[in-house]
C-alpha cells in the first residue's frame, strides 16, 4: 500500500480481501500518525532502533511448539 500525494491511497494484495485489509490498516496507521502530530512533532525511530523492533516482532503471535 502507498499514499499518493493529493490523490489518496493505493492498496493491492493477492485478492480483494487482502487488498481491503491493507487499505483499512493503512487508514488506521495514518489516523494514528495524524493524532500524534496534533501533540507535536512525533519522535521517529532511527534505523538501528527499527532493526531492534523488527527483530522483537519477528515471532509475534506465533506459538512455540512444545
Amino acid at each position: 500500500a502507498c499514499l499518493l500525494a493529493n490523490h489518496g491511497m493505493l492498496a493491492w494484495g493477492r485478492d480483494l480481501d487482502q487488498a481491503l485489509a491493507l487499505a483499512v490498516e493503512l487508514e488506521e496507521l495514518c489516523g494514528q500518525y495524524w493524532h500524534a502530530c496534533q501533540l507535536g512533532e512525533p519522535v521517529l525511530l532511527g534505523a538501528a532502533e527499527m532493526a531492534v523492533v523488527l527483530e522483537k516482532f519477528s515471532g509475534y503471535g506465533q506459538q512455540e511448539s512444545a
